[in-house]
């Protein structure tokens, strides 16, 4: 967007942790966003709900044929706090901010002097700490404080069984496999990515005007606005990566490149014109040639 001054300034998204933040450690192994803790809490809720619907239509029945005269007993009140109707996406939104569970109606609340505390929830927590840092605190605690017995029988009471090697792992190594057990995989930072972020063609108009200082009405221009496979060959390389391997004698003279394909194909053995940062139309001095050797995806 211009600023009446003929700059240009850049856009950016705006931070929203119910919708393009994630939650993440490297270093003990875990990954979550507030939508996939939202999909964990409504999924066990649900399945609570019907274990007692289903216990409930049992005890009706078995009153039933002893009493022929009796009426069938309502269905039990919902046992998890957050009910059977709650969605995900609903879910969501209030785990964020201001947002409060009252426990005693079971209903959430924009102040925590609203929500009525019982002898079972003293303390009245946003439903951020309740239902996302009070769990991962109480993992930490549990896998660094708890003895291996009393550990094994905590993880098994929320759907994790370990090994005894596993369960005699350093510390490090503990943290990694119970976090990864609890929160799962990187779906999270996938669906986020899915959900958030343009695909290559909706995104190459921008990054293009963005990137490429060349004319943009140009046959070139035009196959990186379009994705074209067929097109020109055109690389945004943003990072190089030096080859230096002893035992084959590589001493970084060649390097890997790690770059974003606008438009064209790439196979080994295409021979190609790399331009360097001082680069201009006018003054070409700033070229070298060279041929792929190899070619492949990051992960």
């Amino acid at each position: 967007n211009g600023n009446g001054n003929g700059n240009v300034q850049r856009l950016y998204p705006t931070f929203c942790p119910t919708r393009n933040v994630v939650f993440s450690s490297t270093l003990h192994g875990f990954i979550f966003s507030l939508s996939t803790m939202a999909e964990m809490y409504v999924d066990h809720a649900m399945a609570v709900q019907d274990e007692e619907d289903e216990d409930t239509d049992v005890d009706s029945e078995d009153d039933n044929d002893n009493d022929p005269y009796s009426q069938p007993k309502p269905k039990l009140v919902q046992y998890h706090s957050l009910g059977k109707n709650l969605t995900v996406e609903e879910f969501t939104k209030r785990t964020w901010g201001n947002c409060y569970l009252d426990p005693m109606t079971n209903t959430f609340q924009p102040k925590a002097s609203k929500c009525t505390p019982t002898k079972s929830t003293p303390t009245i927590q946003r439903t951020f700490c309740q239902f996302v840092l009070e769990p991962l605190y109480k993992l930490y605690s549990c896998v660094l404080g708890e003895s291996e017995k009393d550990l094994n029988k905590t993880l098994r009471g929320i759907g994790i069984h370990l090994g005894k090697d596993q369960l005699r792992s350093n510390s490090n190594e503990l943290l990694q496999i119970v976090m990864k057990s609890f929160y799962g995989n990187g779906r999270s930072l996938v669906d986020m990515i899915v959900t958030n972020v343009p695909t290559p063609a909706a995104a190459a108009l921008g990054k293009i005007s963005r990137c490429y200082t060349g004319p943009i009405n140009t046959p070139v221009a035009k196959a990186m606005r379009k994705c074209d496979p067929n097109g020109p060959l055109m690389i945004h390389v943003t990072k190089l990566y030096p080859n230096i391997n002893p035992s084959n004698g590589s001493t970084g003279q060649s390097f890997s490149v790690f770059g974003r394909i606008y438009s064209g194909s790439i196979q080994s053995g295409d021979k190609i014109k790399v331009l360097g940062e001082s680069y201009t139309p006018e003054d070409d001095e700033d070229v070298a040639y060279s041929t792929i050797s190899s070619v492949s995806l990051p992960r």
